[in-house]
């Protein structure tokens, strides 16, 4: 049984949506020689859904003007976008966790998420907070379009 819930997005957050990444666009452009946020990587743990909602991320990305990264070592933004039915997806997200924070302690501007439908169990979130303080964000499928 899916964690996922169901969200009708409103116009009024759509068009909040394009403000901010026109404003994040705009502002990496005028720093654009000084950015530290050029590349994202994504890194998808699950089923079907979980791949169209990194699809839907990388879209975003797109629309800030930033490329996808080759590997997550090359990344300015990572987001591992994570499953909450399939015990072995979680596992791996916490393995690759711990060997993110090598990349963070390198590049202290590193943005680590960690998203789906993971990160709509409380317990989860906490867990994440407490082992993993390395991890910039969180968020849930049912919030996804505010990313």
């Amino acid at each position: 049984m899916s964690q996922r819930k169901e969200n009708t997005v409103t116009q009024e957050d759509i068009i909040k949506q394009q403000l901010y990444i026109n404003e994040f666009r705009n502002m990496n452009k005028q720093f654009e020689k000084n950015s530290d946020y050029k590349t994202f990587y994504i890194q998808t743990y699950g089923c079907q859904m979980n791949e169209h909602d990194s699809e839907n991320l990388k879209a975003m990305f797109d629309l800030m003007d930033l490329t996808q990264a080759d590997s997550q070592n090359d990344a300015d933004i990572i987001i591992y976008n994570t499953c909450a039915v399939r015990e072995n997806a979680e596992l791996k997200v916490y393995g690759n966790l711990h060997a993110l924070k090598k990349l963070k302690n390198k590049n202290k501007n590193l943005i680590i998420a960690v998203c789906g439908c993971m990160m709509q169990q409380p317990h989860e979130v906490d867990e994440i907070k407490t082992k993993f303080p390395h991890v910039s964000m969180v968020f849930g499928t049912h919030n996804l379009y505010k990313f």
